[in-house]
């Protein structure tokens, strides 16, 4: 959410100061659905000394975030983007 609210700021800048550029976003929202298939197949698994994490603990929760590393990066520039503006995210 606070992704798209920045896209629309830079958005309304952009026109105000006549700037063209191609804008990228990357969301780091995780869909519960797909967390709860992916811990069911063993592929989510928590750190160590990290609290349990179950289907109780995806239900509670109000946002669950991902951590990007660089790749969804490089792909944004690859298909042509000046600017980039992401979610959660490290190098």
């Amino acid at each position: 959410m606070r992704v798209d609210r920045l896209a629309g700021i830079v958005r309304e800048i952009a026109r105000e100061e006549n700037l063209d550029f191609k804008l990228a976003t990357i969301k780091s929202e995780q869909d519960r659905a797909y967390l709860k298939k992916r811990l069911k197949e063993g592929r989510i698994k928590p750190l160590a000394n990290a609290p349990v994490f179950d289907e109780a603990v995806i239900d509670r929760s109000s946002h669950i975030v991902g951590m990007c590393g660089a790749e969804p990066y490089i792909e944004a520039l690859q298909n042509g983007a000046d600017v980039v503006i992401a979610g959660r995210s490290s190098d």
